[in-house]
């Protein structure tokens, strides 16, 4: 009589024994998407980049490019132009992932000096208030957009760099990098299509 009833206490362990493994399997195997703590450090990485030549482009090349007649004509812009010129800059800035992300830390600084020379030829002619009410709406989501495109091409090398697995290969970690990239890339191209939506539909109004 003492077997039979010793059989079930003596499953019931190896059961609730597997149970948390299984658990623990299961929710090492859901891994995210995008690792966040990567893509902070990315963008945090990405932002300071930007803003130095950000700086340097508004103090020093404005005040000289102000006095060339260089003003790209406008009348020639329309939506698939605007696109083209912001999304061929996102994807410079996206080469960073075929680099180790030195071509990203290199055309975000880049970029930077642009938007602050050209911001400064823009305060210089009409002024800070003015350009500001003409460009608020726009500027923010293109420029957002090809910031984020740098943050992809950094983070394959940012996620192996802080999230290194020793149980995976290297190349497989930076594949997931790269799938992780497309994403980001993505919500990149979304921001600068949006941009130059209401950059195309506002030249329209001007011409108007």
């Amino acid at each position: 009589m003492s077997s039979p009833a010793a059989t079930p206490s003596s499953e019931l362990p190896r059961s609730t024994s597997l149970a948390p493994s299984k658990i623990t399997k299961n929710r090492s195997t859901r891994r995210r998407f995008v690792d966040m703590r990567t893509l902070l450090v990315s963008s945090l990485v990405a932002l300071t980049l930007f803003a130095a030549g950000l700086l340097i482009g508004f103090q020093s090349l404005g005040a000289f490019l102000a006095g060339q007649d260089s003003a790209p004509a406008t009348e020639l812009w329309n939506f698939w132009s605007i696109l083209g010129r912001n999304l061929s800059a996102a994807l410079l800035l996206y080469a960073g992932v075929a680099t180790g992300g030195i071509a990203s830390a290199i055309m975000l600084p880049v970029l930077g000096l642009y938007v602050g020379a050209t911001a400064k030829i823009g305060v210089l002619a009409i002024g800070l208030e003015q350009l500001a009410s003409a460009v608020w709406l726009y500027v923010p989501l293109e420029f957002a957009g090809c910031v984020l495109a740098g943050v992809a091409g950094m983070y394959p090398t940012a996620l192996l760099m802080l999230r290194r697995r020793p149980q995976i290969s290297i190349l497989q970690q930076f594949l997931r990098g790269v799938t992780g990239s497309l994403a980001i890339l993505g919500a990149a191209v979304l921001l600068i299509i949006a941009g130059a939506g209401i950059e195309a539909l506002l030249l329209l109004q001007l011409k108007g």
